[in-house]
């Protein structure tokens, strides 16, 4: 009994975790479908620039499956490296250039 309980949750986090994985893919093709100075807004403000930055970690991590969602958006984004040196979006300018 208690290995099914055990299987089950782990069966249940497997979930969980594609789903999220599946959720980020979404969001970070719909960030390769925004405008560059978009982008750069929604990068540079307080929230904005959490869900850049997971982004880019998320397509990083799965980078040997589907390597267009990384460089897309290091692409579209390092253009407007300049600007994203300031303020919040400083993390995201350091991942940037750490990926040089």
């Amino acid at each position: 009994r208690d290995l099914h309980t055990a299987y089950r949750r782990q069966r249940q986090m497997c979930i969980r975790d594609r789903d999220t994985k599946e959720s980020m893919v979404v969001v970070v093709e719909e960030l390769l479908k925004c405008e560059g100075g978009r982008l750069v807004r929604l990068a540079r403000g307080t929230y904005g620039n959490f869900v850049v930055y997971k982004a880019l970690k998320v397509a990083q991590a799965e980078i040997a499956t589907r390597d267009d969602l990384f460089w897309g958006l290091v692409n579209k984004l390092k253009p407007f490296r300049d600007l994203l040196g300031a303020s919040c979006s400083y993390t995201i300018a350091t991942f940037l250039d750490s990926i040089d």
